[in-house]
């Protein structure tokens, strides 16, 4: 059977139609909804922007949350449970927000973009895709 565009392949490998991931992500979704289209990704990781005193920035998976910085860690049973750890997050210091996706394609070449997201929680723009080595 044929995968469909940008389908996450083992070890998150992904077609050469990843680029429809940040086509996905459109203004006014919510966390959870963005983290829900990126799954597969190898980089996914929420700062404050601008940084700020007492945000912290977050590496997030889907089995984990960690605070960079501090190092500290909690373990998720999923996205939608990363979402509420980062939707907590995003609470306790409110202003603009910013999620870096990144995936490794067949090439292998890496492909970035970035999700920004408003005051309210909601995606406010997504950034084109970027292409690294």
């Amino acid at each position: 059977m044929p995968r469909s565009p940008g389908r996450v392949r083992r070890g998150g490998v992904l077609s050469s139609q990843t680029p429809i991931r940040n086509r996905s992500v459109q203004r006014g979704i919510t966390v959870a909804e963005v983290l829900e289209i990126t799954r597969g990704c190898f980089v996914c990781s929420m700062s404050p922007t601008p940084p700020r005193e007492g945000a912290r920035s977050l590496r997030l998976s889907s089995r984990e949350v960690v605070t960079l910085g501090d190092g500290g860690s909690q373990s998720v049973s999923g996205f939608e449970e990363a979402a509420r750890v980062v939707s907590d997050e995003m609470a306790r210091s409110p202003g603009s927000w910013s999620l870096l996706v990144g995936y490794i394609t067949m090439s292998p070449r890496r492909m970035y973009f970035t999700v920004e997201f408003g005051v309210d929680g909601r995606v406010s723009s997504v950034s084109d895709v970027e292409w690294g080595d």
